[in-house]
């Protein structure tokens, strides 16, 4: 039941800043509007159903996280990089639901600057059962004053132990500007 409760926990900010931009382009008269709404239909469908699930396709967890990103990616300016890797030989291995995500969501949420070049770079290693996953951002200036909650990362770090005890390693480095993760899963 924990678990259950630690997964309906979405990011409201998340919807919110996407009917913000999608608002935008749909003032701008802008076609990318139709893209923003069917990327974040698909995504908030996923959640959905998925999200009461115990385990999921890797593959569909795979496209859940490919549409965020493109949906995040549609509100950027060419300031911003974002670079996804991703591979997977084994599409039909099983895993937790939207244990993924929050990390790539922090990376939107805390590296990415109007003012100034960013870079985001995420990599997805899926081969048999061991999953590994890498997600690098800036740190901005002003996003480091402010207090972060921390909300997201305590309840995914419980969703890793409750889903995978013993069964995953999760590194998370703070250091000159730079923030990364590193997690790997045995799928098994």
């Amino acid at each position: 039941s924990e678990l259950s409760l630690l997964k309906m926990q979405v990011n409201p900010h998340f919807l919110f800043n996407t009917l913000n931009n999608i608002y935008s382009l749909a003032m701008l008269k802008d076609d990318r509007a139709a893209t923003a709404v069917l990327k974040l239909s698909e995504l908030m469908r996923y959640q959905l159903e998925q999200s009461n699930s115990e385990k999921v396709e890797l593959d569909k967890e795979i496209s859940f996280i490919k549409n965020y990103v493109e949906l995040q990616s549609i509100r950027l300016s060419e300031k911003a990089c974002i670079e996804f890797k991703c591979e997977n030989s084994n599409p039909q291995a099983l895993i937790a639901p939207l244990v993924l995500i929050t990390f790539i969501e922090n990376a939107f949420k805390h590296g990415i600057s109007t003012h100034a070049n960013s870079k985001i770079k995420i990599e997805l290693h899926a081969e048999n059962t061991q999953l590994q996953l890498k997600v690098n951002n800036q740190i901005f200036q002003n996003l480091q004053e402010e207090a972060p909650s921390g909300l997201g990362l305590e309840n995914v770090k419980r969703r890793l132990q409750l889903a995978y005890p013993d069964k995953h390693q999760l590194e998370i480095k703070k250091h000159e500007g730079t923030f990364e993760v590193l997690l790997k899963i045995n799928l098994v």
